[in-house]
């Protein structure tokens, strides 16, 4: 049901907002880092990243 809102314009499709700062791309390359060299899944990317946000924020 929420596709098909999604595909008539009833509900707007929400998008992630990218973050293109120098921090954020770094996070970025981190985050393909461990995807594809250490195999780490997208559930456990979305519990460590934020670690990592948090981190490079201090």
């Amino acid at each position: 049901m929420l596709r098909n809102l999604r595909d008539t314009g009833g509900v707007p499709v929400l998008l992630p907002d990218v973050d293109t700062s120098a921090k954020g791309k770094l996070i970025d390359a981190f985050g393909e880092f461990l995807r594809k060299e250490r195999g780490l899944s997208a559930s456990r990317l979305a519990n460590h990243l934020p670690i990592v946000r948090g981190v490079l924020s201090r």
